[in-house]
């Protein structure tokens, strides 16, 4: 028997139980959490589908910045913590999705 693992985005309220289904499959991850102050700030967009990570590509204002650095290791540092924040942990999502989701500084996003 073959399970697949449908992780999916999810946001909701924090004074609130009721979710809603965020239908684009994209996260953030700041790159504090790769490389502490040498790239804080600095944004990659993670794409996943099925619980698994898709590509992780660094946010194209950031792009000139992070040309000085070994991008192939950053990326898969990078990668590699997307996968562990798919396990369920709360997460950042792109401003165009805040906006379509009418998110607010209250609005938790999550993958479940």
């Amino acid at each position: 028997m073959y399970i697949c693992d449908m992780k999916k985005l999810y946001c909701s309220e924090m004074d609130e139980s009721t979710e809603r289904e965020i239908t684009e499959s994209v996260f953030l991850v700041d790159g504090y959490n790769i490389a502490d102050r040498l790239l804080e700030g600095v944004m990659f967009h993670v794409h996943f589908q099925d619980g698994e990570v898709l590509s992780v590509k660094v946010d194209e204002k950031h792009e000139n910045y992070f040309s000085q650095f070994n991008q192939e290791m950053m990326l898969e540092r990078v990668y590699r913590y997307a996968k562990r924040s798919i396990e369920g942990d709360e997460v950042d999502v792109p401003d165009y999705i805040k906006k379509k989701y009418n998110m607010t500084s209250d609005t938790q996003a999550y993958i479940r």
